[in-house]
């Protein structure tokens, strides 16, 4: 063990060289990661595994879609929320592949839904931000956009932008160990 810790003080400009390689290619290769890696790690097995093959097989109705989820407050008119819905879609109805798979939406109360889908879900990312430039507030009424590939798109988002501010941390702490560790 003496004899490994002479050759790398003897050559800690190299060591320190390669473990700074090393650092950077972790970097590269670690940004590339969400893009990679599939799914949002939260799949389950069980009831919500067999609701979902229902929904696509019996109603036609992908594991891929995304919902509206409109609502609206106490004072606002029911004929102004059916226009301001009836408005959303027909912009939302502009996006490339999109499909509605309600011509009407589902209304309860002060909130209502529609459920969208896409024939092309290669792009989902490219999809959903395409929807959500799409949406407006107005004044009594809202606009939410959800579903499973929102979710796991939010989750990679927000991993992503996590892992850089990790880097931005770790990675110059670990150099100044590596500096004071070899007396550089």
């Amino acid at each position: 063990m003496n004899t490994l810790g002479k050759i790398t003080f003897k050559h800690r400009k190299l060591v320190l060289i390669i473990w700074s390689l090393l650092f950077i290619l972790s970097g590269i290769f670690a940004l590339k990661l969400p893009s990679v890696l599939g799914g949002s790690g939260f799949e389950y097995d069980g009831s919500y595994k067999e609701v979902e093959k229902i929904m696509d097989e019996d109603f036609d109705i992908p594991a891929s879609s995304l919902i509206l989820l409109f609502e609206k407050s106490n004072d606002a008119a029911e004929h102004d929320f059916m226009a301001y819905i009836e408005n959303t879609i027909t912009h939302v109805k502009e996006v490339k592949d999109v499909e509605i798979q309600y011509s009407s939406p589902q209304i309860k109360d002060n909130r209502a839904f529609a459920i969208l889908s896409f024939t092309n879900k290669d792009h989902m990312p490219e999809n959903i931000s395409n929807v959500r430039d799409r949406l407006e507030d107005e004044g009594s009424f809202s606009v939410g956009l959800t579903g499973r590939a929102v979710i796991e798109e939010d989750m990679n988002k927000a991993a992503q932008e996590d892992l850089v501010r990790a880097e931005l941390i770790g990675i110059p702490i670990a150099l100044i160990v590596l500096l004071q560790l070899f007396e550089v």
